[in-house]
């Protein structure tokens, strides 16, 4: 009883302490970036001058806050209310490797990849998240330009995810002789979806092929080029933040333990929450503005989940049953 009271205690003050850490961060979110960028400028910048991005690093301080907050009342509800028990919490270490590798993830042969996907993502997501404070810089504009390095970078992951999903389409209708019912369909459809988004970012090849945009296009294209998505410009800055805000709530309730819906297929069809990296970043990028780093972690998101759903399949026990 008595190790059970200090346990208690023992949370109760660290939810506490979080709590007074995330509204201290939030109060002196300004001075933070301030500090930030002093020390760059000291240290790292050759002329001694990167002011252009404070109030962009003072957003990206204060998403992450409000974000925090979120996670903390998330846990405060799973652990000290009746909802938390009902829907087994997942902050603890043992259901948290669970969660994020699967049950029994100890036989699971994908648990060691799901890992380093994790890590993987952190690694890659914060830099480029970095990316949208520093936009006016030289380097970050050569690299975000039309025809830059991410553009291409881009368009090879999502055209790498089509020829993935096609590869999952063959091995249910060929290797594994699954008839055609709605998750082949589904497979099928989103890969030309996909494919389709990727020779869109490139405009069809217009600038390879020195291509010409017929004048009906050029009418309408807010960057007068061959694709149907500068069309729509207008409203990227709705369409990308309601996109990644619908993404985020359908991963994090379809990632909610003892639900009926969880079908092992569902489970193999549903992002891995392995992925929750690439979600939560393509979050906080929509509310930046920062469309194409935006593209850039939805292209992330997609490969990578082509990727594991291949995965799964060529490791699945029991193919035939999903």
């Amino acid at each position: 009883m008595n190790t059970r009271r200090n346990y208690l205690n023992v949370k109760n003050t660290i939810m506490v302490v979080c709590l007074v850490i995330l509204v201290l961060l939030r109060i002196f979110s300004l001075e933070i970036a301030e500090a930030s960028f002093s020390f760059v400028e000291a240290n790292l910048s050759p002329d001694g001058y990167i002011r252009t991005g404070l109030l962009g690093l003072n957003n990206i301080i204060q998403a992450y806050l409000n974000i925090g907050f979120g996670l903390w009342f998330s846990v405060f509800v799973l652990i000290y209310t009746k909802l938390g028990s009902r829907l087994e919490c997942v902050f603890f270490p043992t259901r948290m490797r669970i969660f994020f590798l699967g049950e029994n993830y100890e036989k699971n042969g994908l648990a060691k990849y799901h890992r380093n996907l994790i890590i993987a993502s952190a690694i890659i997501g914060f830099p480029l998240l970095m990316m949208t404070y520093l936009e006016k810089s030289y380097l970050v504009n050569l690299l975000l330009d039309e025809d830059g390095l991410f553009e291409y970078f881009t368009f090879f992951l999502l055209f790498f995810s089509g020829l993935i999903l096609i590869l999952v389409f063959y091995l249910r209708r060929i290797k594994y002789k699954l008839p055609i019912k709605a998750t082949n369909t589904l497979f099928a459809v989103f890969s030309v979806l996909i494919l389709f988004i990727a020779f869109e970012e490139i405009s069809w090849g217009q600038r390879i092929f020195n291509v010409e945009t017929p004048m009906a296009i050029r009418e309408v294209n807010y960057q007068s080029e061959l694709n149907l998505h500068n069309i729509f410009n207008l409203y990227f800055p709705i369409i990308y933040p309601l996109s990644a805000i619908v993404l985020f709530t359908l991963c994090l309730f379809g990632w909610i333990p003892r639900r009926s819906f969880r079908t092992p297929r569902f489970k193999l069809i549903f992002p891995y929450p392995s992925l929750f990296p690439f979600v939560f970043f393509l979050l906080i990028s929509s509310m930046f503005g920062g469309f194409e780093i935006f593209e850039i972690f939805f292209s992330l998101f997609v490969f990578f989940y082509s990727l594991t759903l291949y995965l799964s399949y060529i490791n699945n026990l029991d193919p035939k049953s999903v």
